[in-house]
C-alpha cells in the first residue's frame, strides 16, 4: 500500500522540505530524514532595463462601462485606437503587467489616441482617465514598483 497526500501551501520564497521519520522503535524520539526539497516560489520576473522611450498607458470604458487599459511601448507618435485597444487589460491584469516592468521605467498615461476618418483624415480621440480612486491605486502601485508614472494625480 502506498500512502500519499495532497497539500496546499501558501506561496513563499522559502524552500519546502519533505522529511520522513525513519525511527522504527516505539517510544523513542523521531529521526527525520530529508526525502525531497522543493524550491521556493520565484518572484515575478521583471524586465532588466527600461524601454528606450518608456511605455504608454491608455484607459477607456468598454461597451459594458468597465474600465480597460492598454500598455504599449512608447514611440514618437500618437497611437491609433486599434493599437491601444488591441490587448485590453482589466485593472488586475494591468497591475501584473506593471509589476513586470523594469525599475525606473517611464510610464506616460496618455489622454488621447487617434483614428482615421472615412475621408482619410486623422481624428484625435479622447482617452478618459478612470475615477480618482483607481488612478490613485495605479499611482501608488507604480511608486511601490519604482516606476516613473506621469499622468492624472501623479505630478
Amino acid at each position: 500500500m502506498t500512502v500519499y497526500g495532497f497539500f496546499v501551501l501558501p506561496r513563499s520564497p522559502k524552500p519546502v522540505v519533505l522529511e520522513e521519520n525513519v525511527q522504527s522503535l516505539l517510544g523513542e524520539p523521531p529521526v527525520w530524514r530529508e526525502q525531497a526539497r522543493l524550491p521556493g516560489a520565484q518572484a515575478a520576473a521583471r524586465e532588466e532595463r527600461p524601454a528606450a522611450k518608456g511605455r504608454e498607458l491608455y484607459s477607456w470604458q468598454d461597451e459594458k462601462n468597465q474600465w480597460r487599459f492598454g500598455l504599449v511601448l512608447g514611440t514618437n507618435r500618437l497611437k491609433t485606437v486599434d493599437e491601444v485597444q488591441a490587448k485590453p487589460l482589466d485593472l488586475a491584469q494591468l497591475k501584473k503587467e506593471l509589476a513586470g516592468l523594469a525599475k525606473g521605467e517611464y510610464v506616460f498615461w496618455m489622454a488621447s489616441s487617434r483614428r482615421r476618418t472615412s475621408e482619410g483624415q486623422w481624428q484625435q480621440v479622447p482617452m478618459p482617465f478612470p475615477p480618482r480612486e483607481t488612478a490613485k491605486e495605479i499611482g501608488e502601485l507604480s511608486r511601490k514598483l519604482e516606476l516613473k508614472l506621469s499622468g492624472p494625480e501623479q505630478e
